[in-house]
């Protein structure tokens, strides 16, 4: 056993024996090391000095440049990493060079001094680690044609997709969109990822070019499912392109991603694409998730009264543009829309109250016709008739007003007066499809001016060619003028867009008679279907 010992400590000993010194700059090292650890730092720079005078180790240099940086000695800190750069054994070295500008960019915010240790030192060791820092830093100070250059020899030695989608991004900064796009798409060859589809659908939305953007987009969300950027996008491309069930479907899935203030957005978003596609009942189920969201916004009130109305419930429209005036005293056409629910549920006194709340300043055409509208349904034609002429004083050139007065007499048999407001608008007008139809059947019916009649239809005919009571009136007209086939031929086409309206069915029987055709109007619908 004596010899195995003795044997063992032979070898043993050699090791430490030719570095002796070497033991005690170690144990010196320790015992700095210990004193900091204690939080000694002042006590352990004289032995960390001490040491790097007499020893030239990696290690130690950047100890000591840590404790000069704890200490807040900066000036120390350069010379000591001026100094040991120039010596020949640290010269090449990559850990000292990238200690020192990593320690320049992220304690002192000197980055571009920190751009310059790491240019110097991917000229001595270009290794992807030197590369990847300097491409970093150059990063940080948004010098991307620097990131690029670092990122064009790391692609040399590692040609992979996510190098490639780095220096994509790169380019895209610096707006150089057919490189960026270059390199994006070699990305995605290499391996399929969602982060350059992303990108590509972004430069081809700059480029305006809305379909290739939405195939890229819609490659993302296969390729990640779930994610708010790509669904928000793709929504918000086919709302602009106008596909509103695609758009309303991709919002939808992400109304319940996004935060509380988004969502308002989003929500407005889908109920207004419901309403527009005219599926009310969605739209009120959305226009009332964003009332819950937001119990002042003002837009979902008025939509909910809007749809109440559209669905007959004028109960429940009076109830949301109530809330809505409360809201916003001075809100004009909540009180409009306010007035018209109270007058089709009869209530005339608050229809009244409502529309006179609109301030003076605020009273147009609208105001006028809505009130006289409400002395019509009261059966208060002085009233009704007051107020129209009233509005046309105050708006004389209102084509809305002209008609409806025209309407007025129109309904009360003063036929003179009704051709003296038609033709006064028609003065104002002369395209006005409505009043070129009602005065040409005017005539029509009175069974006067028939060539004159005759011209102001086809007219109104050439602005709205499927006008189904143009059409009856231009059969009217011609049933007038005893060009019976004419007017059966426009009856038809009348009939056709409107089979119920019983006005038509009367004057097709008429027609049917002077022709002699014994036919029941039944048989005529199966035959224009």
């Amino acid at each position: 056993m004596r010899k195995i010992l003795i044997g063992i400590c032979l070898l043993i000993i050699p090791f430490f024996g030719f570095a002796e010194e070497d033991v005690n700059y170690i144990k010196e090292f320790l015992k700095a090391n210990m004193l900091i650890n204690d939080g000694n730092i002042k006590d352990a720079l004289p032995i960390l000095e001490k040491i790097n005078k007499n020893v030239d180790d990696e290690a130690i240099v950047i100890k000591l440049a840590e404790v000069y940086i704890a200490l807040g000695k900066k000036d120390e800190f350069d010379r000591l990493m001026d100094k040991s750069l120039k010596k020949e054994v640290f010269s090449k070295s990559s850990t000292i060079r990238r200690f020192y500008a990593n320690t320049l960019a992220t304690v002192f915010n000197k980055t571009d001094e920190a751009i310059n240790q790491m240019k110097k030192l991917v000229e001595i060791d270009p290794s992807k680690e030197n590369l990847l820092l300097l491409t970093k830093l150059c990063e940080t100070k948004k010098d991307f044609s620097c990131a690029i250059s670092a990122m064009n020899k790391i692609i040399e030695k590692e040609p992979t997709a996510e190098n490639y989608y780095k220096r994509g991004l790169y380019y895209y900064n610096l707006e150089l969109k057919p490189n960026a796009l270059r390199d994006f798409e070699a990305s995605l060859k290499l391996e399929k990822n969602f982060m350059p589809m992303l990108m590509i659908s972004e430069i081809y939305i700059q480029d305006n070019n809305t379909d290739l953007a939405i195939k890229y987009l819609e490659d993302a969300v296969k390729e990640k499912a779930g994610l708010v950027i790509p669904e928000y996008r793709l929504a918000e491309l086919y709302r602009v392109k106008g596909d509103f069930q695609k758009s309303v479907k991709y919002f939808e899935m992400i109304a319940d991603k996004v935060s509380d203030r988004e969502k308002l957005y989003v929500y407005k978003q889908i109920a207004g694409i419901y309403f527009e596609l005219k599926d009310y009942d969605s739209a009120f189920v959305w226009f009332s998730r964003l009332n819950e969201v937001d119990k002042n916004d003002q837009l979902s009130y008025y939509y909910l009264g809007v749809i109440s109305e559209l669905k007959k419930d004028f109960q429940q429209a009076v109830k949301y543009y109530k809330e809505l005036t409360l809201m916003d005293p001075r809100h004009t056409f909540g009180k409009k829309r306010l007035a018209y629910a109270y007058m089709k549920i009869k209530d005339y006194p608050n229809a009244l109250s409502a529309i006179e709340s609109i301030d003076k300043d605020e009273r147009d055409v609208d105001y006028f016709r809505i009130k006289a509208l409400i002395y019509a349904e009261k059966k208060d034609t002085q009233n009704q008739l007051a107020t129209l002429i009233d509005g046309l004083s105050k708006n004389p050139n209102s084509e809305d007003l002209l008609f409806d007065i025209a309407d007025y007499y129109e309904k009360v048999k003063q036929y003179d007066k009704v051709e003296y407001y038609l033709k006064k608008l028609l003065s104002l007008n002369p395209n006005n499809a409505s009043a070129l139809n009602y005065l040409g059947y005017l005539y029509a019916e009175q069974n006067k001016n028939l060539v004159e009649a005759y011209n102001m239809i086809e007219k109104a005919l050439k602005l709205e060619p499927d006008n189904s009571a143009y059409l009856d009136s231009m059969a009217w007209v011609l049933y007038r003028l005893k060009r019976y086939q004419e007017a059966f031929e426009y009856q038809k086409k009348a009939l056709k867009r409107s089979p119920e309206e019983k006005e038509m069915i009367d004057h097709m029987k008429e027609i049917l008679k002077a022709l002699g055709i014994n036919k029941s109007i039944e048989d005529i619908l199966k035959e224009v279907k």
